[in-house]
């Protein structure tokens, strides 16, 4: 079974409404990857995806989006999908 590398990175999303109120949600977001290392692409990668989810599931426009801060990504470890999921 192929092992990957997992990591969860921890994201703030500041967006505005048309009221001009900035708001703020955390979105964590799962980084699995067969190299540990987390470069430049795959942070680009993290920025789309979570801009992505910021649209379905919180029905934030992406002319709303002001900026996207990265808190933290922390490492989880190398194991199968099995070990991951199961424990």
């Amino acid at each position: 079974m192929e092992r990957n590398h997992y990591s969860i990175a921890a994201l703030t999303v500041y967006y505005k409404r048309k009221d001009e109120t900035v708001k703020q949600r955390n979105i964590n977001f799962m980084i699995v990857r067969p190299k540990k290392n987390i470069c430049k692409p795959v942070l680009e990668e993290v920025t789309i995806a979570v801009t992505q989810q910021a649209y379905d599931q919180l029905n934030i426009q992406p002319d709303e989006l002001k900026e996207i801060c990265f808190n933290s990504i922390s490492y989880l470890g190398l194991m199968t999908d099995k070990e991951f999921n199961e424990g």
